[in-house]
């Protein structure tokens, strides 16, 4: 269940844009370079997919792990301004 004060994609590129662009992006663009590297060079396109397949689902993965971090940080800061009150 997503409340209002959840952590987005969007939220987590403000807060961390480098980190967040090598957990989601770099994956993929492996992936699909990979994908049309084994097209132009007559590699198998299976090893493509699959590489590139592997990739998507690493991106998914460290990204969801990513968010996960950023929230935790969000609910501490959270805490610490809460007690400090």
């Amino acid at each position: 269940m997503r409340s209002k004060e959840d952590v987005t994609l969007a939220a987590s590129l403000r807060h961390a844009p480098v980190r967040t662009g090598l957990v989601a992006v770099v994956p993929v663009v492996l992936g699909i370079v990979q994908l049309l590297n084994g097209l132009f060079t007559n590699l198998s396109v299976l090893v493509g997919v699959a590489f590139a397949a592997m990739m998507i689902a690493s991106a998914v993965v460290f990204t969801r792990h990513h968010l996960a971090q950023l929230r935790l940080e969000v609910l501490e800061t959270r805490v610490h301004t809460q007690s400090a009150d």
